[in-house]
């Protein structure tokens, strides 16, 4: 008695957007139209709909998994550091350990993607702020001078993932050295 196939799973909302960050991660914001995706899953357009309005809505979804993933969870863990320096240490060492070609992917399409543009200024904001937080506290910092470190360290972390997304370490390690050397040692 031959045995019946198993039926397709049926995809879920979640496995677009898994999909499409795959994509994004590996061909880049070009993959990402209805057809290509459509091809990739082996999915119809009706099976895309079911979940979308629209390829936008996909890409919002997207970015907001990046923003939760890339931002907000590497900040509360972070922030969750009774001490200042081994809160900033953390967030380093987690954000040199992500595949940025997520987040390159995700601020090319904000190139052109005023919602998408808006979710990326939030998180750089967040990040800033992060830090700003970590940095007047752990160095004894006035504001000011901690938002303007803050942004040198976001700006320098922007650079590495646009130059060098492979090895964001060996990018920043030296000039990383020289901004903490120029910071007040905390009294």
């Amino acid at each position: 008695m031959a045995t019946k196939a198993a039926p397709a799973r049926r995809w879920r909302h979640e496995d677009w957007v898994d999909l499409a960050i795959a994509q994004l991660k590996a061909e880049g914001p070009a993959a990402l139209t209805l057809e290509r995706l459509c091809v990739v899953a082996g999915r119809t357009r009706g099976s895309f709909y079911h979940h979308f309005a629209s390829v936008d809505q996909l890409l919002a979804e997207v970015a907001a998994r990046w923003r939760q993933t890339e931002t907000d969870a590497i900040a509360d863990i972070a922030m969750g550091y009774p001490d200042p320096m081994a809160g900033l240490a953390a967030m380093a060492r987690l954000t040199d350990a992500i595949d940025h070609r997520l987040e390159r992917g995700v601020r090319f399409i904000a190139a052109s993607n005023p919602a998408i543009r808006a979710l990326v200024e939030e998180a750089d904001v967040r990040r800033e702020e992060v830090m700003l937080e970590m940095l007047t506290t752990a160095y004894g910092l006035e504001h000011e001078e901690a938002k303007s470190a803050s942004r040198l360290f976001h700006a320098l972390h922007q650079a590495a993932v646009m130059r060098s997304p492979e090895d964001i370490r060996s990018y920043t390690r030296e000039t990383i050295r020289s901004l903490v050397a120029w910071l007040p040692k905390r009294s």
